[in-house]
């Protein structure tokens, strides 16, 4: 197991970068649903969750890009889920159910 040992008399300095966590990532694309405005989040981690949670989006009629830790998306008219498979492959989709909810008044699940 690796150690940081730290010999005393010296000030530490230095930067470390902070990874994005999926955790985070997917609950907050899912809140982008209930935005008036572009949205532009940093730092997301490039893993397959997030990518599906993206492809929900889109699938939902919103305008999203994708890349470089980056993801802007762009509000609009919801449309119906067309592919139930991306639903069905990300359990964290769950998190789309509040906002559709809170915009919609009504939700019908594939």
């Amino acid at each position: 197991m690796p150690k940081l040992i730290i010999e005393g008399g010296k000030k530490l300095q230095g930067a470390v970068r902070v990874a994005g966590m999926k955790n985070a990532a997917t609950p907050i694309l899912a809140a982008c649903l209930l935005a008036t405005k572009k949205c532009v989040i940093k730092n997301i981690p490039d893993i397959a969750d997030v990518g599906a949670m993206v492809d929900i989006l889109r699938d939902l009629g919103l305008g999203v890009s994708y890349g470089g830790h980056t993801a802007t998306i762009i509000p609009g008219p919801l449309t119906a889920i067309k592919r139930a498979d991306l639903v069905r492959k990300l359990r964290s989709s769950i998190l789309i159910l509040g906002p559709i909810l809170a915009r919609e008044k009504q939700i019908l699940l594939p």
